[in-house]
């Protein structure tokens, strides 16, 4: 792929306009402790779009993934996340969603706190998203891009996701009460958006407009 221009990170204004995330060039992941390390996971099917207005403030975003996408690498396991009634429940709950309720820019550049409402096995609950804005740029026949990294740290019980296993003969405390599965999610969020007024020749391929 080649680039007409790419600005050097920050620096380019953030466009107002309508954006779509592009999910080839994105990823939603996660990490959550299994019995004695961390695990990073993902979701492969989302879809998203950003309305930036003239500031912060007046910008918005909305979000969808699909649960049934979840992976872990170990499919086995992939499947029960998937399928129990106090993890993913996907049969049940096939989508989570996030809708921002504000944006604040932040006293660092480039940095923001997007606040927003989280929806999980249906519980909503709210949720900010601490955000950096990589930059702007047009890439040859793909569009003008922005580029965004998310954080954001959620307990699964505050969303109904409350399978408890301890383990019973560990030997140095675990945290968590010697659970098999931590409470603790850190997520991280790695978005690629194209204008949707410039998307180039092939910028909105394989790209769908998330349900509002």
């Amino acid at each position: 792929m080649t680039t007409e221009e790419i600005p050097v990170p920050g620096t380019e204004a953030w466009t107002p306009g309508e954006w779509l995330i592009d999910p080839t060039h994105s990823q939603v992941t996660f990490t959550i402790r299994h019995a004695l390390v961390a695990v990073r996971c993902a979701f492969l099917d989302f879809s998203g779009a950003i309305t930036v207005g003239d500031s912060p403030e007046d910008s918005e975003v909305h979000a969808e993934i699909k649960t049934a996408s979840f992976t872990s690498g170990f499919e086995y396991r992939d499947n029960r996340v998937r399928t129990f009634d106090d993890l993913l429940a996907s049969g049940s709950f096939p989508t989570i969603t996030y809708d921002s309720t504000r944006v604040t820019a932040l006293a660092e550049p480039d940095h923001y706190r997007i606040g927003g409402e989280l929806t999980v096995l249906g519980k909503t609950r709210p949720v900010d998203l601490q955000t950096r804005f990589i930059g702007v740029g047009r890439v040859a026949e793909y569009g003008t891009r922005a580029g965004f990294i998310a954080h954001t740290t959620l307990d699964r019980r505050d969303f109904g996701m409350t399978r408890d296993t301890s383990i019973v003969d560990s030997v140095k405390p675990l945290g968590d009460g010697n659970r098999l599965l931590g409470w603790t999610i850190d997520v991280e969020i790695n978005l690629e958006a194209v204008l949707t007024t410039d998307p180039g020749k092939y910028g909105l391929d394989r790209i769908s407009e998330p349900a509002k």
